[in-house]
């Protein structure tokens, strides 16, 4: 997997942090290992996930680990396309612990039509399933921060 290539849609405004968390960890769950599925023939291996979801997330705006804020750590338990006939569905799940709270699960699933069934169709299909389930983190998050500041 070529991380370069997993840019999401440039039209969606980046979601932000509202308020100090910290990344604690981000582990690496999935139980098929670094297969992610494939379109056509082609089959993708992602064998960095964590590093770019580290990155990814840090972007939004989490503090140093020894920052104040809520610790935060996220298992990534799949990353894979699925495809059938007309459509592809990239799917990225994550289960997130905030603090002591419960786990919450994390998921995008966004299917589109196939087009050519080329490496690009399936990197930016992968690309807007991280953009979303991220989002979804950070708006989660952020819907916690009222009376943090």
């Amino acid at each position: 997997m070529d991380t370069s290539r997993l840019a999401g849609d440039p039209t969606i405004e980046p979601v932000k942090l509202a308020c100090a968390y910290r990344l604690q960890d981000v582990v690496d769950a999935r139980t098929s290992g670094d297969r992610v599925g494939g379109i056509g023939f082609k089959m993708f291996l992602f064998d960095d996930a964590v590093g770019f979801v580290r990155k990814q997330l840090s972007s939004a705006g989490f503090v140093a680990d020894n920052a104040p804020g809520e610790a935060v750590t996220i298992r990534i338990v799949k990353i894979y396309l699925a495809e059938n006939n007309v459509t592809k569905i990239p799917v990225v799940v994550y289960d997130v612990h905030v603090g002591k709270g419960s786990p919450v699960l994390i998921r995008s699933q966004l299917a589109t039509m196939h087009w050519a069934n080329s490496q690009d169709e399936a990197y930016n299909a992968f690309g807007r399933a991280f953009q979303d389930a991220n989002a979804k983190l950070i708006l989660s998050l952020n819907e916690r921060c009222a009376g943090r500041h």
